[in-house]
């Protein structure tokens, strides 16, 4: 049987975010502070690493800059040898408090700048100046809405199933989350830290023996996990990109299914999801 093949995995550097970006998919304003532990994402990788072949790793938070050993962890990344590219993505808000070491253990780095956020092009100017002296790809994605996950209530049978059809993050942009011992179908089924989670949402990296065959089984599932009938995927309403509080983001973060997102998508998987224009300026 051919080797795994995995597009892309993400890790969450940390769960918390100094944002609280209204429809967050990660809900990091309600998020306590939490740091993952260096040693552990290497020990993670390499298992994975042994049975598949791995595209892209993803370095995600919250804001990933919060971590306070944010070298440490690309490093532990670059040592498992995954072999694939590594992606930070920043709110940039803390590229002039956090340094640019880490800079030399990323391939690409993404920007997202928020409206209101402090985003400097000073910072960025730097970013770019460091990434061109360690062959660093930087990109920078100007989001103005963003599509929300929490439904007013429970969805629907049928519901449920358009949605999971329809979601980009479990399937087409493979963003399977990989934390402490398990890989998720996307980060939003998995749990706050701390909190158990159910075998049928996560698929466990040991014991390594069957390994291929259950995260086959597990990333290619054709029904909704449980926690699919409380979710948007990414057919939520487009809305207005806004902060929100930790009192506040729920909320304002509840929506409706977009039925003709839904249709676009089922037309195709890798439809623009119409929250990034990067024709505003830097300072929004």
């Amino acid at each position: 049987m051919p080797r795994l093949r995995i597009p892309g995995i993400e890790i969450n550097a940390v769960m918390h975010c100094n944002l609280a970006c209204a429809g967050c998919s990660h809900a990091s304003p309600l998020s306590d502070p939490w740091n993952a532990d260096p040693e552990t994402v290497h020990r993670d990788i390499a298992a994975l690493r042994s049975v598949a072949d791995i595209e892209e790793v993803r370095v995600v938070g919250g804001e990933p800059l919060l971590h306070p050993r944010f070298t440490e962890l690309l490093q532990a990344i670059e040592a498992s040898g995954v072999g694939g590219v590594v992606r930070v993505i920043t709110n940039g808000t803390r590229l002039e408090h956090a340094g640019l070491a880490w800079v030399a253990y990323a391939n690409e780095v993404y920007v997202s700048v928020y409206p209101g956020a402090a985003v400097s092009g000073e910072a960025i100017d730097r970013l770019r100046a460091r990434a061109a002296e360690t062959g660093t790809r930087v990109a920078v994605n100007r989001f103005t809405h963003f599509r929300p996950v929490v439904p007013s209530q429970p969805l629907a049978i049928e519901e449920t199933a358009a949605v999971f059809e329809t979601c980009q993050v479990a399937h087409s942009w493979s963003c399977h989350t990989v934390q402490e011992g398990y890989i998720y179908l996307c980060p939003i089924s998995v749990p706050a830290p701390g909190k158990a989670g159910t075998s049928v949402s996560r698929c466990a990296i040991e014991p390594r023996d069957m390994l291929p065959e259950r995260l086959r089984t597990f990333l290619n599932r054709p029904t909704p996990l449980p926690d699919c009938g409380s979710c948007l995927g990414t057919v939520g309403r487009l809305t207005p990109h806004r902060q929100a509080s930790r009192k506040t983001w729920l909320p304002l973060s509840i929506s409706e299914i977009d039925w003709n997102h839904v249709e676009q998508i089922r037309a195709d998987p890798w439809a623009d999801n119409g929250c990034v224009d990067n024709t505003v300026p830097l300072r929004l």
